[in-house]
């Protein structure tokens, strides 16, 4: 057996605990493996200056808001030692002014300066923000659009599928069976008696709906099928499917006049509409249904569309410019402005059935003259009338006969007049242009006249050209 070769541990002849770390070394402190002592005082002053480098100083000026606040600051300092020089100020003591108000002034304008900047970049940042959530909207948009799409070619998928169901011969034979059945050959057809299972009877289709709607419609209307998700105004209404609550349509309702002779006349808004050739910028009805819901009114369904409309762009517009600092909030409210060109066959293209660029080039020079001067590009139609009147043995024309008024022909062959804007008052009264008080009140042009730059009066009058040009 092993001898016991532990001994006793006496606590007071270990050697005392060492005052400094472990590994601190002579002429070294806690934090360094062998290095000399720093000084008490730390890093000074003139050790973090040198620390920058010559660059730092050398571009010192192009900084941001440097050299704009050292320009303010040199010119506040001019003036306040050239304003104590004048009220007699020693030469030290203007100094002494005119380097504090250049220390003083310099300060201000550059704090002035970083606020602004750091307002500008959480603008920029907040447009950032809403710009991603707006491609975000746009993309679940697409998103929704495509899932609308494989729905409506699954159910397509299924109704052809149904269809050819409908074609087979077992489809005929569970249909029809029961017309050939026999009583008496029952014994011979069929060998069990079990009765033959009823049919449920089926219901037309759209039965209990009224029957008096437009020709053209695409769309089977079911009332019960939809219902109100939000009133856009009193008379239209924005429907969501009761079974696809992606499923969006716009209602309308329209009044109907009782005096009306023709029982089923359909309202001027979608009569010009049906007439109208297909256009993508043309929203058309897809069903009308005449007297719906009451013999007063008529309904009218429209295809919903998720970008809105003019008025809803212009507000998140007018919103993301004035994040970005580009308009004030003080801005006046002005609603939205259409402007078209005055000639009928440029509004409802009825010749040939399609827009020509060279009229679409002179609606908006016929614009823009128009909101320079407050005169549209054509002869007054009153002074057109009468010469025209009068020319023809004071008598209408032949063709003005064709048209419901005969003002209405005179408006379509009034003569176009461009006038150039870049004239003076005294320029037009030499050439005979130049409208009497009198004369511009009656046409509405207020008394105010401007002068504009040769380069958008050329833009104009070429825009305004008999011949289309490149």
């Amino acid at each position: 057996m092993a001898d016991d070769t532990r001994n006793t541990v006496d606590l007071n002849a270990l050697p005392p605990k060492p005052r400094a770390p472990a590994n601190t070394m002579p002429g070294g402190t806690a934090h360094t493996a062998g290095g000399d002592k720093t000084s008490d005082g730390g890093i000074t002053y003139i050790d973090a200056v040198r620390s920058l480098g010559p660059e730092y100083y050398l571009n010192f000026h192009k900084r941001p808001c440097v050299r704009d606040s050292q320009l303010q600051g040199l010119a506040a300092g001019f003036a306040g030692g050239s304003l104590a020089a004048i009220i007699g100020k020693p030469v030290i003591t203007a100094s002494n002014w005119a380097v504090a108000t250049w220390c003083g002034v310099s300060v201000v304008s550059y704090q002035v300066c970083q606020y602004y900047r750091s307002k500008e970049k959480a603008g920029i940042k907040q447009a950032q923000e809403l710009m991603e959530k707006k491609r975000a909207t746009i993309e679940a948009k697409k998103e929704a659009r495509r899932r609308a799409r494989e729905e409506q070619d699954r159910l397509e998928a299924e109704r052809r599928a149904e269809e050819e169901r409908r074609k087979s011969w077992s489809y005929w034979y569970q249909k029809n069976v029961k017309f050939w059945y026999w009583p008496g050959l029952s014994s011979h057809t069929n060998t069990s008696n079990a009765p033959m299972p009823k049919r449920k009877a089926t219901t037309a289709v759209g039965a209990g709906h009224r029957t008096k709607r437009s020709k053209t419609q695409s769309l089977l209307w079911k009332p019960n099928t939809w219902k109100v998700k939000r009133f856009i105004t009193t008379n239209i209404l924005l429907l969501v499917s009761r079974t696809n609550a992606k499923a969006l349509l716009v209602k309308k309702l329209h009044d109907l006049d009782p005096e009306d002779e023709e029982e089923n006349e359909q309202p001027p808004e979608i009569a010009t509409l049906t007439r109208l050739p297909d256009c993508n910028r043309v929203v058309k009805p897809i069903s009308y249904n005449h007297a719906d819901p009451d013999p007063d009114h008529s309904t009218a369904l429209f295809q919903h569309y998720l970008l809105g409309d003019i008025q809803q762009w212009k507000r998140q517009h007018q919103a993301l410019a004035f994040i970005q600092g580009n308009i004030d909030l003080n801005r006046d409210e002005r609603g939205c402005m259409i402007h078209r060109d005055i000639k009928p066959k440029n509004i409802l293209v009825i010749d040939h059935l399609a827009a020509v660029p060279f009229t679409d080039v002179w609606a908006l020079g016929a614009c823009m003259r128009f909101l320079a001067t407050g005169k549209a590009p054509i002869e007054n139609g009153d002074a057109y009338t009468a010469r025209r009147y009068r020319d023809n043995n004071n008598q209408h024309p032949a063709p003005a006969q064709v048209y419901d008024y005969q003002n209405r022909y005179y408006d379509a062959h009034d003569p176009r007049r461009a006038i150039p804007i870049n004239l003076s008052k005294d320029q037009l009264h030499q050439r005979g242009l130049s409208l009497s008080t009198e004369e511009k009140r009656a046409q509405g042009i207020g008394p105010e006249y401007h002068q504009y730059s040769d380069e958008l009066n050329g833009w104009i009058m070429q825009s305004l050209s008999r011949a289309s040009s490149r």
